[in-house]
């Protein structure tokens, strides 16, 4: 155990209790909750556990599975980045939380690291309960928390939901900020529309009303929802996420303002289970696009200052689709490839304004490719067009031609790297807010910056298995 102040020493000399000072407290199945919660004599119960912590301190919990039969609340924050609460298990023992009714976890308290946990809901308990949607874990009104490492499955809402109910869309200040997630994997979440009836719907990773949420290196997969949602927010970072086979959009931005949406490989896969997952709403059994941008929610403010580069987007319903107001927004060295059987590569848009389209890629195996709409105030040039017919705005600089990808198949991002006979090599413009590609690598490499997510002859990152026996290149940031 971690030792105390010096004050606090010298009350345990003297004999004196010094109750919820520890800042290391441990926890086991086998424990009691009259224990002192040391390595040796350890808690029972979580919540003992965290009875028992001192600000700033941490909670090991040793392996098993910890049902709850209410919400587990973390009230217990640290002070500041410097001295943060932490929850995690000890050492690498598995720990699963297994909650019932309402929120698994409730993290109540700011300045909180919540880490290598998996997190998920018991069977409901009656038909009822398996309509209402308890989270996986809930955020409300709290800063600075980080939750990575963390596996979130199985619950009837959102995966994690933070938001808060004080946004200012005009000083762009909200309770709920600084919120990081980072290496989760997130699946069969939303479980409360898993019957397809549901009038709405949660998502696999949510930031409502927020300002500064970062969602970095997570695995976000068949949830009955959106994989990742943007509401009402401001200044969000969505980067090197692999979403993938989503009830509803893989990456929502709804009434969001300056984001940066980058690096995230998104795509519909092969998978036979994969129609369960197709949208309700689509006559054409299509999947849900790869990034929506929309206006949806309470619209207090419209989507706006959005940077949205270097993503892989292949087989979704459409590799981007903007729709309603959008301002002051760049897309730019995105690739999105589109299926045979469904789908456009991008879309709408005629509400944009002072909005750019540059350096992405746009292929189509016979569907249409779309474009934006010439209604819309769009700067749209040096994209690379092969594949369908263009409906929207087109270039002086665009090209029409194979890109010659390096197999242009499968749902590795390693596939959609450039041949050395790319037309797409050295045929872009220089974008000041692009000055990686997905792997991380500097632009340009050649001449010119490379039209499409990657640059040539890079890539080839760490390889990370993912569910369902596949595997895919991490990129290097």
């Amino acid at each position: 155990m971690r030792t105390l102040s010096a004050i606090s020493i010298g009350l345990i000399v003297l004999g004196w209790p010094v109750p919820g000072l520890a800042l290391d407290v441990y926890v086991a199945t086998t424990g009691s909750d009259a224990n002192p919660g040391t390595e040796a004599r350890p808690k029972q119960t979580i919540a003992a556990g965290l009875g028992s912590l001192g600000a700033g301190g941490t909670l090991f919990i040793r392996g098993g599975t910890y049902p709850q039969g209410k919400t587990l609340s973390i009230n217990k924050g640290g002070a500041s980045n410097a001295a943060r609460t932490t929850i995690r298990p000890y050492q690498s023992e598995p720990v699963a939380i297994v909650g019932s009714a309402g929120n698994t976890i409730s993290i109540d308290a700011s300045f909180v690291t919540l880490s290598g946990l998996d997190i998920s809901q018991a069977d409901p308990a009656s038909a009822d309960q398996a309509k209402k949607g308890g989270h996986g874990i809930l955020i409300w009104k709290k800063h600075d928390v980080t939750v990575s490492g963390c596996t979130i499955h199985h619950v009837r809402g959102s995966g994690v939901f933070v938001g808060s109910d004080d946004y200012n869309p005009a000083a762009k200040t909200s309770s709920a900020n600084n919120i990081l997630f980072e290496g989760n994997t997130v699946h069969h979440t939303c479980m409360s529309n898993s019957e397809r009836t549901a009038k709405g719907w949660g998502q696999g990773l949510s930031s409502f009303f927020s300002v500064g949420t970062v969602f970095r290196n997570n695995k976000v997969y068949k949830n009955w929802g959106e994989g990742i949602n943007l509401c009402e927010n401001d200044r969000a970072l969505v980067e090197g996420n692999v979403i993938y086979d989503n009830y509803s959009v893989n990456i929502y931005l709804d009434h969001a303002t300056n984001a940066t949406v980058r690096d995230n490989l998104l795509y519909t896969s092969d998978d036979s289970d994969r129609a369960d997952f197709f949208p309700y709403w689509s006559k054409a059994n299509s999947p849900g696009n790869g990034i929506l941008v929309a206006n949806e929610a309470t619209k207090k403010q419209t989507n706006s200052g959005h940077k949205i580069y270097n993503n892989i987007t292949i087989n979704c319903g459409s590799g981007i689709h903007v729709s309603g107001s959008l301002t002051d927004s760049l897309i730019a060295n995105n690739t999105f490839v589109v299926g045979a059987a469904w789908g456009t590569g991008i879309g709408g848009g005629k509400e944009a304004a002072n909005c750019s389209l540059l350096n992405n890629i746009i292929v189509s195996s016979g569907r249409a490719l779309g474009g934006m709409s010439p209604k819309g105030q769009w700067t749209s040039d040096f994209n690379l067009w092969f594949g369908g017919s263009i409906s929207g705005v087109r270039g002086a600089h665009d090209i029409a031609a194979n890109p010659r990808f390096v197999t242009g198949s499968g749902l590795l991002a390693d596939g959609y790297r450039l041949q050395a006979a790319s037309p797409a090599i050295n045929a872009g413009t220089t974008v000041s807010d692009v000055t990686k590609d997905y792997w991380g690598t500097p632009r340009p490499q050649g001449a010119a910056v490379d039209i499409g997510a990657c640059e040539f002859g890079v890539g080839g990152g760490k390889w990370v298995p993912l569910p369902g026996g596949k595997a895919e290149k991490k990129s290097k940031r």
